[in-house]
C-alpha cells in the first residue's frame, strides 16, 4: 500500500494543512506517506515536508508549523511576513526615518522601489503609445496591481527553507503542480527535477498567484500558480503510485457556505472560487468512486481500488483577501483548526464527508469506529 498526502493551493490558508498533516500523524503515528503532490503554498508544504522525511512525517509537520509561525507570519508590529513585501510603503519608510534607531533597508527599499516604478511605469507608457488595441484597452493595461507587490520574500523563504538536496535524495515521491502561462498546460515537476538553481524557481512559479506575483520564467517558459489548472493534484499522485491518498483542500462544499444577504462584486469573485475549486476536486473525486465500482464489479486483479480521505474546512476560511492574511494570529488559528479536523477524522466522518472507501476497506473502517 502507497499512501499520498495531496495538499491544495490558498496562500495563508494553506496553514489549515499543517494543523491537518500534525492531526492525522498523531492520529496515526504509523503512517509514513510515500507521495507528497501539491500547487501553489501546498507546494511549498510538500517540498518542506519531503525534504524533511528522513526525521519522520510526524517530526517534519512540527518543523513545518515552526517555520509558518516564525517565517510565515507577519511580525505584529511591522506587519513584515515571509511572502510578500508591498513596493511604495510610505509609512514604513517614515516609521524608518524617524525610529530612534534607523536601519538601513527600508531607504534601500525606497530606493529600489521608485526605479521598479519609474521603469513599469514608462515601459506602459511605451506600450500604450505603440499599441494598436482600442484606447479603453490600452487605457485598462496602463494598471496592474501586481506591481506593488515583491515576491523577493517569498524566494528568499524558499532558498533558506528547503533542502534541495534532501528532496532529490529523500525515499518519498514529490510532484509539484506550475501552469504554463503560455500554453495553458499543467507542468509538474518530480523531486528529482529539483536542482538548487531550478527548485527555487519551481516552488515560486508553483505559488506566483495570477494578478499578485508576475509569472516565472524557467528554462524559456513561464509558468504561474499550479492552482489555475490543479489546484488539488490528485493526478500526478495517482501517476505515482498512490492507491491511499489523504487529499487536504481549503475550501468548503459550496453547499456549506452562506450566501450573503447582498451581491458584491467581491462576494462573486469568493462564491467563483469555492464553486471552481470545490466541483473540481468533487468531480475527481466522484470519478475515482466510479472507477473503483468498475474495478470491484469486475474482480480486476490489475488494478487496485483508490482510497481518498478528504480534509476540508466545514466553512469557509476567509474569504479573497484572507489569501495574503498572514498575521500570526490567523495563521495560529488555521492550524489549530486543521489539526482538529484532523484528529475528528474517523469512520463516521468518512461516511458523512464523501471520503471514497472500497467496499473490503469500508467494512474495516466501521469495524474500528
Amino acid at each position: 500500500m502507497s499512501e499520498a498526502i495531496v495538499l491544495s493551493g490558498g496562500g495563508a490558508f494553506a496553514a489549515y494543512e499543517v494543523g491537518v498533516m500534525k492531526g492525522l500523524f498523531e492520529r496515526q503515528p504509523e503512517l509514513r506517506p510515500a507521495i507528497y503532490t501539491g500547487a501553489s503554498a501546498g507546494g511549498y508544504n510538500a517540498a518542506i515536508m519531503v525534504a524533511l522525511e528522513g526525521s519522520g512525517p510526524r517530526a517534519a509537520a512540527e518543523h513545518l508549523e515552526q517555520v509558518w509561525l516564525e517565517r510565515i507570519a507577519a511580525h505584529p508590529r511591522t506587519l513584515e511576513n515571509g511572502v510578500f513585501r508591498l513596493r511604495g510603503d510610505v509609512p514604513r519608510y517614515l516609521d524608518a526615518l524617524f525610529s530612534p534607531h534607523p536601519a538601513v533597508a527600508p531607504f534601500i527599499e525606497m530606493a529600489d522601489d521608485a526605479s521598479f516604478f519609474a521603469q513599469d511605469v514608462l515601459n506602459r507608457a511605451t506600450h500604450a503609445l505603440f499599441s494598436r488595441a482600442p484606447l479603453p484597452r490600452r487605457a485598462v493595461e496602463l494598471v496592474d496591481l501586481a506591481a506593488f507587490f515583491s515576491s523577493e520574500p517569498m524566494r528568499n523563504l524558499i532558498r533558506e527553507t528547503v533542502d534541495f538536496a534532501k528532496i532529490r535524495s529523500s525515499d518519498a515521491k514529490l510532484s509539484i503542480a506550475a501552469t504554463d502561462w503560455l500554453s495553458g498546460e499543467i507542468k509538474t515537476f518530480r523531486g528529482e527535477d529539483l536542482t538548487d538553481e531550478i527548485g527555487p524557481l519551481a516552488i515560486a512559479a508553483s505559488a506566483a498567484i495570477p494578478g499578485i506575483f508576475p509569472p516565472v520564467e524557467l528554462g524559456g517558459r513561464h509558468y504561474a500558480d499550479g492552482g489555475v489548472l490543479a489546484n488539488t493534484p490528485l493526478a500526478p499522485a495517482i501517476r505515482l503510485g498512490a492507491d491511499v491518498l489523504h487529499v487536504i483542500y481549503l475550501t468548503p462544499d459550496p453547499s456549506d457556505v452562506v450566501l450573503p444577504g447582498t451581491q458584491s462584486t467581491v462576494g462573486a469573485i469568493e462564491r467563483l472560487l469555492v464553486v471552481g475549486i470545490s466541483g473540481r476536486v468533487m468531480a475527481d473525486i466522484d470519478n475515482l468512486r466510479r472507477i473503483n465500482k468498475i474495478i470491484l464489479d469486475r474482480g480486476s486483479t490489475l488494478y487496485s481500488p483508490l482510497t481518498v480521505h478528504r480534509y476540508q474546512p466545514g466553512k469557509s476560511l476567509g474569504g479573497v483577501l484572507g489569501l495574503l492574511d498572514f498575521r500570526r494570529k490567523r495563521i495560529v488559528e488555521l492550524i489549530e483548526r486543521g489539526y482538529q479536523d484532523a484528529i475528528a477524522h474517523d469512520g463516521k466522518y468518512c461516511e458523512e464527508n464523501g471520503c471514497v472507501l472500497p467496499v473490503r476497506v469500508a467494512h474495516a473502517a466501521t469495524a474500528r469506529n
